[in-house]
């Protein structure tokens, strides 16, 4: 372990069992968490994904189909599934921007995804986290989907009482928040920062022909990562037990 922000963080080497990675947008996940979730399944979990909009606003180009572009996004989630080697792809297809905490209709979703999948291992983005620096402000998707998913792992998946009508209740082991201003674990990613890589490329329509510099700055991000935990390169996150 090493210090990183006043804090101890530690490598986790557990090995989850069954994990469900939940995401806003098509490539946010390869972003977030490639590198764990290719680790993970390499050494014997189940791994599913599910994306809760399309991606038909993801792009600068205002001449740009939505329709043609949710398409193309769709292989290339297909593509990057493939490399990830993901058991499943769970997609649900609602608009970019539409996303609100609080949504009753996607707070069912997320709950009844949970109960069907039911995961020991749920994987997020960390809904507190809105300024990286001067540079950055996250996108209120990423936001708002980390809000929906830790109220359904806290509270509304577990406890009978609430959605009796999505089946029966199931409890998250561990919660993961990814692009967490307080991370607190690390992963291991040294053995599939090259299949991470390979997974952001298969995005080609939020690329263009940035592959070099696509390459440079995730293997700079998992070097400075690993660097804080001892290894040579990292994915960092906020944990939490249910258990």
């Amino acid at each position: 372990m090493s210090k990183y922000c006043g804090i101890m963080i530690p490598i986790d080497d557990d090995v989850p069992r069954r994990v469900l990675a939940i995401y806003a947008h098509p490539d946010d996940c390869e972003v977030a968490c490639g590198g764990t979730i290719a680790s993970w399944k390499r050494q014997g979990a189940h791994v599913e994904v599910a994306v809760l909009t399309s991606g038909d606003k993801g792009t600068s180009d205002d001449q740009l189909d939505s329709r043609s572009l949710v398409q193309h996004r769709k292989a290339e989630m297909e593509r990057s599934s493939e490399i990830l080697c993901i058991n499943y792809r769970h997609f649900f297809d609602l608009p970019d921007g539409s996303l609100s905490a609080g949504d009753v209709e996607l707070e069912t979703l997320v709950v009844s995804l949970l109960r069907r999948v039911r995961p020991d291992t749920v994987v997020c983005p960390d809904p507190s986290a809105l300024f990286f620096g001067q540079r950055y402000i996250n996108h209120r998707d990423h936001r708002v989907v980390g809000e929906l998913v830790v109220d359904a792992c806290s509270f509304g998946a577990c406890l009978p009482k609430y959605f009796p009508e999505l089946g029966v209740a199931h409890q998250v082991d561990t919660l993961f928040l990814s692009a967490s201003l307080d991370p607190d674990t690390g992963i291991d990613i040294s053995d599939t920062l090259d299949q991470k890589i390979e997974a952001l490329k298969a995005h080609k329509s939020q690329l263009g022909n940035s592959f070099e510099w696509v390459q440079e700055s995730v293997e700079a991000r998992a070097r400075h990562a690993g660097t804080q935990v001892g290894v040579k390169y990292a994915e960092l996150f906020r944990k939490f037990y249910f258990g």
